[in-house]
């Protein structure tokens, strides 16, 4: 849509700041304003101005993005660029090492573990892209059934940690994450999203529907999306930056 606009003028912009935790991409086109908020592009408005006075690209950014001076900016302003919020669906698959009691689901539906994290060397999958109030779905690895879900309380993202930091991030977060010796060294990694959850209920199974190389976290929809019976073919482009 961007290029489609670009090649019909002769100057547009964009802007790109953090939005109340999530990524915000601005792009200023002749008359018309495009917001894509998320970096999954969850929500997208087309805005076309009638007859308004040009407004600068610094002024745009002061209204829609989170930076200073504009933190104070009325909601009921956000809501004329912001059309809806729409709520993704995120399926997690964990780790079956260990004993039966103190693998990872088992620790999540005891409620001793109330935080995933995922890490790499460089921002991959799902960093910045869990949002509050999402939902969560746990699936054992290679159990292939969908058993238990969860509402996102609360995401931290951090990029290019040092090792000290990395540690710090870790152990901070310990008493919800409770990992082993082993999971820590496995997730010692220098980009991390943290994702906190809570009202963690166990499901009826659902049969997972395995599509090609799909990636320990997924990013759908809705979960029927990748049940058996009701499964569509998987959007890869959710998981990609």
């Amino acid at each position: 849509m961007i290029k489609k606009l670009a090649v019909k003028t002769d100057k547009w912009y964009s802007f790109h700041r953090q939005w109340e935790g999530r990524s915000c991409l601005i792009v200023k086109c002749r008359n018309s304003t495009i917001l894509h908020l998320g970096l999954a592009f969850h929500c997208f408005y087309f805005r076309r101005k009638q007859k308004a006075a040009p407004e600068t690209w610094a002024a745009i950014a002061q209204r829609f993005c989170s930076i200073p001076i504009c933190r104070g900016i009325a909601e009921s302003e956000k809501s004329v660029f912001v059309k809806e919020d729409i709520k993704m669906v995120h399926l997690v698959y964990c780790d079956n090492a260990g004993k039966n009691g103190e693998k990872v689901l088992d620790k999540i539906l005891a409620g001793t573990k109330t935080m995933v994290v995922r890490g790499a060397a460089g921002r991959k999958i799902p960093h910045s892209r869990v949002s509050t109030g999402e939902r969560l779905y746990f699936m054992e690895k290679g159990s292939a059934l969908i058993t238990a879900t969860a509402i996102v309380k609360a995401v931290q993202n951090y990029v290019k940690l040092s090792d000290d930091e990395i540690t710090k991030n870790l152990a901070d977060n310990q008493n919800k994450l409770n990992l082993t010796d082993k999971q820590k060294a496995r997730w010692h990694k220098k980009c991390l999203c943290l994702v906190e959850f809570e009202n963690v209920e166990e499901i009826t199974p659902l049969a997972f529907d395995h599509q090609g190389n799909m990636d320990d976290w997924l990013i759908i929809e809705k979960i029927e999306d990748v049940v058996v019976g009701t499964s569509i073919p998987y959007n890869y482009e959710k998981s990609r930056f």
